[in-house]
């Protein structure tokens, strides 16, 4: 009587532990069998979630019940914290009183809030990534003005999104990248070897903007790239694929740093197949199967189970092999994405819109992340997800879209 478990290191067997027995056991309390052996691993080995609190801040104890614990009873085990965009800055650096002077939106965590969210992820199998979006989502940062820090903007009346109004400039002075290289470094510093070696750097929707022409930015994702991070940081960058997707293709690998060890992540015209091909480790992100923020009307819960190795778009029929292949372990795994809402709500909507965007869609990405098995239909996945919702609420207390509603930034089932 009782149960063996043998996993290669602690992370499989908290997985084990914390998702596999208890699936067998969820609901019901007893098994409907004598013995049973299971062997499983994953296909993928990043399978992660990014909250981004730099449009809509999401406080600590709401990330602790409705993300970090709904990510480790799917065997999730990379959350992404998107830190900066155009609402603020959402880490107290006490080097940098004036990014709590934006006012636009206001919201952070402390150093201590990061101390214990690494701790309360790393516990359950799961690192934290932070990713400071540079050079573009950039007016979060413009209180740094007043610290040497320069930037393009769009010119007054011109309609342009808020992402892209606001670009870093790499002035010949070096000024921003003095206080590039402090940022970077002090964030990395909080979030310190435990949460992860990677450090995300951003670079999408980094056009040109005035003085911010394509040399100007790719002059400086190299200085943060090759220099900051990989160099003085120890740490491996992670990127949106726009920073390495640059016409001629040469200056994409400037920018990568001169390296294929930059990992880059696909969102939108970047496969897995297009990266690979490049050279670099790829994390999938695609805006159509990993998004968040599309209504449950447009992206129902099938819509997250996919083949991720399959070629899509200008890569299909352009190999006779898988790319990767050429490159043991390219493709890393995936992240699902739940863009924010620009709005600040009480607590009680705040926790049902965020967890309702991304609870149980993502438990779905999870799974096919794990193993993706085409024999499974669209209609077995939509009925899994409808027993997912109880499953992460029955156990952990996660709140997710209920069965037979949708959900979206705004509204649950109509409200």
């Amino acid at each position: 009587r009782g149960c063996r478990l043998v996993a290669e290191n602690v992370f499989g067997a908290v997985a084990a532990l914390e998702s596999t027995l208890r699936q067998l056991f969820a609901h019901a309390g007893a098994a409907n069998f004598q013995t049973l052996t299971l062997k499983d691993r994953p296909e993928y080995k990043v399978r992660g979630l990014m909250v981004d609190t730099g449009r809509r801040f999401i406080p600590k104890s709401v990330l602790f019940t409705h993300v970090i614990d709904g990510m480790a009873l799917v065997r999730m085990n990379l959350l992404q914290l998107h830190l900066s965009d155009f609402c603020r800055f959402a880490l107290e650096l006490p080097s940098f009183p004036e990014l709590r002077q934006n006012g636009f939106r206001e919201g952070a965590y402390s150093q201590e809030d990061i101390r214990e969210i690494v701790a309360y992820a790393l516990d359950r199998g799961i690192r934290v990534l932070p990713e400071v979006d540079l050079p573009g989502h950039a007016a979060g940062l413009l209180p740094l003005r007043q610290r040497g820090l320069r930037f393009c903007e769009a010119a007054a009346g011109k309609k342009t999104r808020p992402e892209q109004a606001t670009k870093i400039y790499d002035d010949t002075e070096g000024s921003s990248r003095q206080v590039i290289r402090q940022l970077l470094g002090e964030t990395a510093e909080v979030f310190g070897p435990a949460a992860s070696r990677w450090l995300h750097v951003g670079g999408d929707e980094a056009s040109p903007t005035g003085a911010c022409t394509a040399e100007n930015i790719a002059g400086l994702e190299e200085f943060v790239v090759g220099t900051v991070v990989q160099k003085e940081l120890g740490r491996t960058a992670v990127a949106w694929e726009e920073l390495r997707f640059k016409d001629p293709d040469s200056e994409g690998f400037r920018s990568a740093g001169r390296t294929n060890d930059t990992i880059i992540m696909g969102w939108m015209r970047g496969t897995p197949w297009g990266i690979a091909r490049r050279g670099h480790r790829v994390l999938a992100a695609n805006l159509h199967q990993h998004y968040l923020d599309y209504s449950y009307v447009a992206h129902p819960p099938s819509n997250f189970w996919y083949d991720p190795s399959e070629r899509r778009g200008s890569d299909a029929g352009s190999c006779a092999a898988p790319s990767w292949e050429r490159r043991p372990g390219a493709f890393l795994g995936g992240l699902p994405d739940p863009k924010a809402a620009k709005l600040d709500l009480a607590a009680a909507q705040r926790r049902l819109s965020l967890a309702g965007m991304i609870w149980p869609r993502a438990a779905v990405s999870a799974a096919t992340l794990w193993r993706y098995s085409p024999s499974v239909a669209a209609p077995a996945i939509d009925e899994y997800a409808q027993w997912l919702a109880a499953y992460l609420l029955d156990v952990s207390g996660v709140a997710s879209c209920p069965p037979g509603c949708a959900c979206d930034e705004l509204t649950a089932c109509g409200r």
